[in-house]
Formats: structure tokens, C-alpha cells, sequence
């Protein structure tokens, strides 16, 4: 009995036509219809048929490529997606593989030979529909923008009132008819976004303005403490000036990635809106202000550095990242919060050495790597690799000195006859040809550099020395850190937690958690590690 697949989905949490349970009615009803077994239901919902991301719809796209069904059954093709290069290259795969998809509400079958023309038309009059509702959907934003009306989002500084239809006319629910929602002024909110220009136009920096509005008690934009970013993000919004612009960008799809990517659109296409009443900051202050911010642009000039346990310590006071801080040779791990935010979202302001507490760990890990069990796992393992691929590189060694072997032969076979007098252009073109073969024969052998009889062993102490070198590679902020850091990550899935205090006039320190298995590496008689180091610095310091 053939297998088929249902998949179903629906563009919004409001779209109630079609909904997915009506689409796998249709769908259950057609199967059982053809005598088949439905093998599974697949289900997006609320995502727009132009996502390749959809979790159920890759998840469908996997389990075809397996062969685990031989029928594809939508209500109709739209539902499969609205992309037609997509579109295009799903149907191909499914076509190569031998499984067939089914539109019920389009009467399109794949099995059939003339279903080709139907289904390349299919999908670009579903990608046409696509562009025809993102044309729809900025002309209707761009006439509610012109009103006055909010195109979505919350914006600080700005709150936003219905208005209904003054005629009384209800929706298809019966409610009053919304006609937008009005943006204007909030005055409360407007006042900090006030200050915050004129306290950044006076030169303090983004982190003395959070600081600021934290010790005054004013909410964040999401009710919570002011961060430095969230200043940045104020600074930096045009809207502010009276100046709204919608469409900006556009998002493509990096095909076959489930990706999408951000493009600036023709300036022609930007919709603009420019109102006096919504203008909180005169657009000569905004100019300046953000004109200085392209000029001062010396964040990491240096560029970013990769340290052993950047995002892997947490503070265990407020949970917040520990983050490396630079003064001069001092490096240090310190509490985010305290040092973005103040005391305010932490009280834990005190710093330890990055190299102290990468030591730790390292040296945490090393005691449990280094024990003659585990040194012997490792070197068995790499043995064993080394074996593999001696192997493989010896056979491939082995095929070339074969045929250097029959080269040489065929060589002196065609001189045997040209010392025989029957010298031909032909006999010349076939000679050259074999001494060429045999000098790019001889070429790739030496590049092998092995002799198939040569076999290469690891010792302890080689496996020794290099983890050894691994501990240097790390205290010394090489490139390579950051690979192993994201081998530290995989380890410590879950952050580290610090603990810190004085003690007498030095810090002390304490970390804690739990790490994974090191798969052939961990002691077979353990499931996963706590860890727990402490220390001292060798002198206190504060913020």
C-alpha cells in the first residue's frame, strides 16, 4: 500500500479560511479516496509560504529525500510555499527521487506526464499573488501613514489611541470598525527622550547616560533597567525628529539556506511621512549628535579578540555575563551589569585576572585529561586515525606505483619498435604521451612523501606534549582560542557561575557547574564533572 504525506499550513493566526484542520479533511479524504496510508501530518502555521525555514516543512523536505513516503498531498500547491525558485527546486528533487506530489484543490498530479506545465504555471502564479499582497499590504500602509496612523510597532516617546469608523459600521464580528491607530506625543516618556539627547549633547557617553536614568528610577523602554544599547537605539531613531519612513528595506531568501537577508530598497520605493505635531527633537540636534557618533567610531579599534571563557561564566549574584575588560596590562573577567549598569542591577563589582581564572579551568581540565586512563584512550584513538589514513594514503601510493609499473612497460615496448625501424607520427604521439603521464605519475608520488611501508605510531609523550602546548595556545590569546572556546562551550553548556568576595584586602574567587561527557576522553565510570575551583587575586580591585 502506498504511503503518502499531508502537509498543511496557514499564513496568520487569524486566517481562519482553509484552516490547517479543513486542509487535512481535504486531504485525509483524497487518500483514502486512492486506496493509500497517510504516513504522517506536517503543519506550519502563522509563517508565510515565502520562508524556506519552516520547521515542518523541512522536517517534510528531509523525510522525502529518506524515501519514508511516495505521495506529497496539499489542499493545494500555495500551501507548499509561495517562492518559486524554491518551488521549482523542491519539485525537481522530489521528481529525481520518484515522489510525486498532490494539489487537491488544483486537480494537479505529479505522476502524470502532462502535469509539468501545469506546475511550473502553478508556482509562479503563487509567486505573482505574493508580490501582488506586498504591493497591497505598503500602499495600505502608506495611506494609514499618511493619516497619521500607526503602520505597527511601539516606538518610546510615542503612544497610540483607535480611532473608529464615525458612521458606527461594525466588522464581520460585529465590533465597532477600527479605522487605525493614531500616533502622538507621550509627554512623560517624551521628557526622558529629551534628556537623553541634551545629556549626550553635553559629551557623556552612552554608559553615563543608562547610569543616570537608573539612579533617577526611570523605566526602560521594556521596564526594566536602562542598558547602553537601548540609549544607542534612541540616539540613533530618526522618528524623533517628525521624520517616519517605511520600506526601507526589503528581506530576500539565500536560497536553499533558510536564510534571509536584509537590502537596502530604491529610494523611490521609501515610504515618508513628516509631521510637526510628532516631533520631539529639533532634526539640527539629531544631525549633530549622530554626526559626531560616524566621527568617534573607536570601539575595538584593534578588532575583536577571542578569550578562553567569553560567554561561558555567568555572576552568580545577578546572573549576568562575565565580559574581559582591558586597563593597560591588567585583563580582567568582571560582572556586566555592574559595569555597564552600576549597583543598581549589581553589587558584585569586583574584578578578577582573565589569565587567574582561565588557569583555573584549564588546569581543572587538565587534571582530568591528563591521567595516564585517559592519555591511553587518546592515544589509542589517534593511533587509530593515524592507521586510517596511512591506510587510504598508502593505497592511493600503491594505484600510482602500478601504474608508473605499466607506464615503463608500455614505454619500452614502443622503443623496442621504433629500434626496430617502425618509427610513424603516431608511435611519436603515443611515446610523448605515456613520458608525460609517467612524469605527472612520478610528480604526485613524491608529493605523497610516504613510502607505503612506512607506518607512524603517536606515543604518550607526543599526546603529552601536545595538550600541553593546547594550555599554552590558550594562556596566550592565540587565534586559535577561539576554537577552543567553542569546544569550552560545547563542554560547559551551561554557564559557569562565579562567586566572588573580599578577603582581607584580595579577592576571592569560586567557580562552579557541571560539564559534559568528553565523550572517549571522560572516565568511563563518569557521567558528567563538577566543577569547582577557587583562588585568590593577589590584590583587591574595584570598578
Amino acid at each position: 500500500m502506498s504511503k503518502a504525506a499531508i502537509y498543511a499550513r496557514v499564513s496568520t493566526d487569524a486566517q481562519s479560511e482553509n484552516s490547517i484542520p479543513d486542509q487535512i479533511r481535504e486531504c485525509q479524504n483524497y487518500i483514502q479516496k486512492e486506496g493509500w496510508k497517510v504516513y504522517a501530518v506536517y503543519s506550519d502555521e502563522a509563517i508565510s509560504g515565502a520562508d524556506v525555514s519552516r520547521q515542518d516543512y523541512r522536517r517534510l523536505r528531509s523525510d522525502a529525500l529518506l524515501g519514508l513516503f511516495e505521495y506529497i498531498v496539499v489542499d493545494d500547491l500555495s500551501r507548499i510555499g509561495r517562492d518559486m525558485p524554491e518551488f521549482a527546486n523542491l519539485y525537481q528533487e522530489l521528481t529525481d527521487i520518484g515522489v510525486n506530489l498532490i494539489g487537491v484543490a488544483d486537480g494537479i498530479d505529479t505522476s502524470k506526464p502532462s502535469s509539468k506545465i501545469p506546475v511550473y504555471f502553478k508556482g509562479i502564479m503563487n509567486e505573482l499573488y505574493l508580490d501582488d499582497l506586498k504591493a497591497r499590504i505598503v500602499r495600505g500602509l502608506k495611506g494609514q501613514m499618511q493619516r497619521g496612523f500607526s503602520t505597527g510597532g511601539r516606538i518610546y516617546g510615542y503612544k497610540t489611541e483607535s480611532i473608529f469608523d464615525p458612521t458606527g459600521a461594525t466588522d464581520r464580528f460585529g465590533r465597532p470598525r477600527r479605522l487605525g491607530c493614531r500616533i502622538s506625543i507621550d509627554d512623560a516618556q517624551a521628557a526622558v527622550v529629551r534628556k537623553i539627547f541634551e545629556v549626550r549633547n553635553s559629551g557623556l557617553g552612552f554608559k553615563a547616560i543608562a547610569k543616570i536614568l537608573n539612579s533617577d528610577g526611570v523605566p526602560s523602554p521594556q521596564g526594566g533597567l536602562w542598558n547602553p544599547s537601548s540609549i544607542r537605539a534612541i540616539i540613533t531613531n530618526r522618528k524623533y525628529t517628525g521624520i517616519w519612513e517605511y520600506n526601507k528595506t526589503r528581506w530576500i531568501n539565500k536560497h536553499n539556506k533558510g536564510k534571509r537577508k536584509p537590502v537596502k530598497n530604491d529610494p523611490s520605493k521609501v515610504v515618508r511621512y513628516e509631521s510637526d505635531d510628532l516631533r520631539i527633537i529639533s532634526p539640527t540636534l539629531f544631525e549633530s549628535i549622530n554626526e559626531s557618533l560616524k566621527t568617534n567610531k573607536k570601539r575595538n579599534p584593534g578588532g575583536r579578540k577571542g578569550y578562553l571563557l567569553s560567554g561561558i561564566l555567568s555572576c552568580s549574584t545577578c546572573g549576568g555575563s562575565m565580559v574581559v575588560q582591558n586597563s593597560g596590562r591588567y585583563s580582567c573577567y568582571i560582572c556586566n551589569n555592574a559595569r555597564v549598569l552600576g549597583e543598581y542591577a549589581c553589587s558584585k563589582k569586583l574584578r578578577i585576572s582573565r589569565q587567574l581564572l582561565e588557569k583555573s579551568v584549564l588546569d581543572w581540565l587538565a587534571d582530568r585529561l591528563f591521567t595516564p586512563a585517559v592519555l591511553d584512550k587518546i592515544c589509542i584513538e589517534t593511533n587509530r586515525i593515524i592507521k586510517e589514513r596511512q591506510s587510504a594514503n598508502n593505497s592511493k601510493i600503491q594505484v600510482l606505483l602500478n601504474r608508473k609499473s605499466e607506464l615503463k612497460k608500455q614505454i619500452d615496448n614502443l622503443l623496442t619498435l621504433a629500434e626496430n625501424g617502425e618509427v610513424s607520427p603516431a608511435l611519436n604521439q603515443r611515446l610523448s604521451n605515456r613520458e608525460a603521464e609517467l612524469r605527472e605519475l612520478q610528480s604526485q608520488i613524491n608529493d605523497s612523501n610516504v613510502s607505503p611501508k612506512v607506518l607512524l605510531r603517536s606515543s604518550m609523550d607526543w599526546i603529552k606534549s601536545k595538550l600541553y602546548n593546547l594550555k599554552r595556545l590558550a594562556q596566550n590569546n592565540s587565534d586559535k582560542v577561539i576554537l577552543l572556546r567553542n569546544e569550552m562551550m560545547q563542554l560547559f553548556p551551561d554557564k559557569l557561575k562565579v562567586y566572588t568576595k573580599r578577603v582581607g584586602n584580595r579577592t576571592g574567587f569560586k567557580i562552579t557547574g557541571e560539564a559534559k561527557p568528553l565523550n572517549l576522553l571522560w572516565p568511563p565510570n563518569l557521567s558528567k564533572g563538577k566543577i569547582a575551583v577557587q583562588g585568590l587575586e593577589p590584590r583587591t580591585r574595584g570598578l
